[in-house]
């Protein structure tokens, strides 16, 4: 009878030890998912201008550029409503006083040819060049470094407008200039 016992008292405490592995295991999975597949969303809205203001019983905020979700009025008053949120953040853009960098780009209107000279304060380093169109599509790409002069031939674009992007390898700072095609 008492061997019976020992071996019931083993055996529960096989199922109890079993039981606790499982459930540790399903909350280590869940936890791991919650945190492994989450994402965070915030309420960003990025436009050229905005401001607000305040009285006793308003507070009116707005932003130039969103798009209009909806409309609501009555007879005294007009809401329209945005992506605007009562919670913002204003993120600026910083201006780069001075390229590390002088470029010409030469001549501008342009018929067969546009030359790129590249001027710098290391000399080593290592600028691309790329010319696009106005939709982005990259027409032609050239690398070059300070006192080259990079021969750009045109001969087989169409005239149009393009853009020369002049971009410094090492820091990603970019010199661009809107470039005419013509045929004469």
């Amino acid at each position: 009878m008492g061997y019976k016992l020992k071996s019931e008292v083993r055996s529960r405490k096989s199922e109890v030890f079993v039981i606790t592995s499982v459930i540790i295991i399903q909350l280590a999975f869940l936890l791991y998912s919650n945190c492994a597949f989450s994402q965070t969303l915030q309420n960003d809205v990025i436009a050229s201008a905005g401001d607000s203001d305040t009285t006793d019983q308003v507070l009116v905020c707005w932003t130039v550029g969103e798009c209009i979700v909806a409309t609501h009025n009555n007879m005294d008053c007009m809401v329209t409503q945005g992506f605007q949120q009562s919670f913002y953040k204003v993120l600026e853009i910083p201006e780069v006083e001075k390229l590390p960098f002088e470029v010409k780009a030469y001549p501008n209107p342009a018929v067969d040819f546009i030359y790129v000279e590249v001027h710098a304060e290391e000399l080593n380093d290592v600028y691309k060049i790329e010319l696009t169109d106005m939709q982005g599509r990259i027409i032609q790409q050239y690398l070059t470094s300070h006192g080259n002069i990079t021969r750009i031939d045109l001969r087989n674009i169409s005239a149009g407008f393009l853009a020369l992007n002049i971009t410094h390898i090492k820091s990603k700072l970019c010199k661009s200039f809107k470039i005419v095609k013509t045929n004469y």
